[in-house]
Order: structure tokens, then sequence, then C-alpha cells
């Protein structure tokens, strides 16, 4: 199976491995609407970036769900995070909320000029969301998106999953 995939003037890598190691313009945060980098990935990007990203995030919150914001990122290797409200499974509408909120990832990047970006796979952990529901609809997305901006300054995108299990998964269904 292919892990590379050509769309537009982007290219989509799906990829094994830790988000936090990745030198890119932006790294996705699965957050919560209040901000509270407690617990899960949201956890481990503050622990390893500093205080100043859940300083900067405090100022942010409330964030809906589907809907994103930025904050620099620290000492990780990224410049800045983007901190993604995605849906919590039981809560209603979960499939249309995570269709958006990687579309609002894309859309978000694009205005922002960022030309790199590493993505997780937002409210498969703590908030359950179906892993395969999620590669559906990330792929659903990015497909929908770029084709439509063909010169966005995106031209790199990672899907990175620390998870053996789920890197099948979206590899699996990139390939699809």
């Amino acid at each position: 199976m292919k892990n590379i995939f050509k769309i537009a003037n982007s290219t989509i890598e799906i990829k094994q491995g830790d988000i936090l190691t990745f030198s890119v313009t932006a790294i996705v945060n699965p957050a919560n609407k209040q901000l509270l980098h407690g617990g899960g990935l949201a956890a481990k990007i503050v622990k390893a970036g500093g205080s100043i990203i859940q300083t900067e995030s405090n100022t942010l919150a409330p964030v809906a769900t589907s809907q994103s914001v930025i904050t620099r990122a620290g000492n990780l290797p990224c410049q800045f995070i983007i901190h993604t409200v995605g849906p919590i499974q039981g809560e209603g509408e979960e499939d249309k909320k995570i269709y958006k909120a990687f579309l609002n990832i894309l859309e978000l990047a694009d205005k922002l000029s960022f030309q790199s970006i590493a993505v997780p796979a937002v409210s498969t952990g703590i908030f359950r969301y179906p892993t395969e529901k999620a590669a559906f609809y990330m792929k659903k997305a990015f497909f929908d998106f770029l084709p439509s901006h063909p010169d966005t300054g995106l031209k790199k995108i990672y899907v990175v999953l620390y998870e053996l299990s789920k890197y099948k998964i979206f590899l699996q269904e990139f390939n699809k």
C-alpha cells in the first residue's frame, strides 16, 4: 500500500510516529472546548512545548466544536499549534462535526499561508470517535478541499498516527 498521495499541488503522507517530532509549520492538537491541555496528546504537547502553549490557549477559550485556533509552539520543532475541537462520541452529529473540523484545519492553514502541517486522528482518543470514521472524514475533507484550492501554499500534509493500529486504518482508508 502506498502512503504518499498527490492531490492538486499538495502532498499527503501517512506516517506512523510521534507528531511532536515533526518540523512543520504547524501541528494539530485535538483539544477540548476549554483548551485545558490536561490529558492525551494535548498534555504531551504542553509538557514538551512549555507553558506558553497553555498560557496562550487560556486567552482563546472557549472554542466551539469543529473550530480551530492558533498558538505558538514553544519548544517544539514546529512554529505553531492548531488547536482543533473535535466531537465527543455520543454528543450528536459527530460525522458532520469531524468533517467540518478537518475542513477548518485546512482552511485556517491555507488562510495563514502555512506550508506544512501534521494532523493526528482527531477525536479518536479520549473523545472515543471511531478511528475508521475519522479516517474516512479526514480523507473526504482533504480530497474535497485541496482540488478546489489548487493555489494553496499548503504543500505538505502529514497524517501522523502514534498507534500502529490507527496507522493501518488510515493507510487502508487513503488507499481506497
